[in-house]
């Protein structure tokens, strides 16, 4: 049997309502599955950040610990800069020698 053609019957006002309210289940679930995925960009973010700093710090006190001894020599400033350099364009991962 098919439901009434009366945009008014019972039925149909049902079956409406029963689709709005599973629209509005989807759109929470939908919702819920974006604030998920920008919590875990959030946390990478998080973590690379962290880790470049880390990295950094090792460098300036790297930098900073042979900073007296290259203070002399031009080719030392030079090797610094340089590395400071790398630092910025290799995701900022620089090893140390």
């Amino acid at each position: 049997m098919s439901p009434p053609s009366d945009p008014k019957h019972p039925i149909l006002d049902i079956d409406r309502t029963a689709a709005e309210n599973d629209c509005r289940i989807n759109i929470k679930a939908e919702l819920e599955l974006l604030h998920q995925k920008i919590n875990e960009l959030r946390e990478t973010e998080i973590a690379r950040l962290t880790a470049a700093v880390s990295d950094l710090t090792a460098l300036l006190k790297t930098a900073r610990s042979g900073a007296a001894v290259q203070a002399a020599s031009p080719r030392g400033r030079d090797r610094a800069v340089l590395m400071l350099r790398l630092a910025q364009h290799e995701d900022c991962t620089v090893s140390s020698p």
